[in-house]
């Protein structure tokens, strides 16, 4: 094990880092003098966003919706510091175009596991590894699906075509065709 378990300064995993509000709750993380693991699913924009200003941090392009690779995120987070104290799932994502009224339900599944299914798929592997096994009860307050805006103000949002299976790449497990 590289890290030091017996390191008092927490261990913290945010997902959906490398968007604006990803890179701000990592870097007042880091202020505070917390280890972080950022996971996003583009690794370029992981380098670009942390590799000079935070390069300790442990940097893994993770697809949220794959268990395994969350598993092995995990597995590499406590590897590398011997725990995982909390987890900020700012990581989700959404389909625009149809009025709320007019929502279908496939929208609406993809939306729950764009939100849901990639808290769940990130809460998962933590559990075994929570306070270094100290047996506490994991804790989930003010769970909501955030979305981070880019330099021009738009968020992370995808635009579907109706293809639900071209949508789940493109949100989570694609990098962004956008510039």
């Amino acid at each position: 094990m590289e890290g030091n378990s017996m390191d008092t300064k927490p261990v913290v995993v945010v997902t959906g880092a490398a968007g604006n509000l990803g890179r701000a709750v990592a870097e007042a993380f880091a202020r505070d003098g917390a280890r972080l693991v950022l996971v996003d699913r583009d690794a370029n924009a992981l380098r670009t966003a942390f590799s000079s200003v935070l390069p300790e941090a442990l940097c893994l392009p993770v697809n949220l919706l794959a268990p395994a690779e969350v598993e092995a995120m995990a597995a590499q987070a406590v590897e590398r510091f011997g725990r995982i104290d909390a987890l900020c799932n700012l990581a989700g994502g959404f389909r625009m175009g149809e009025a709320v009224h007019e929502t279908s339900a496939q929208t609406w599944d993809l939306t729950l596991l764009l939100n849901v299914g990639t808290l769940l798929h990130a809460v998962r592997p933590r559990v075994p590894h929570d306070g270094a096994g100290g047996g506490q009860q994991p804790q989930a307050r003010g769970v909501l699906p955030l979305h981070a805006g880019d330099e021009q103000g738009r968020g992370d949002q995808v635009q579907g075509d109706g293809d639900e299976n071209d949508c789940h790449r493109r949100s989570v497990a694609q990098p962004r065709d956008e510039p």
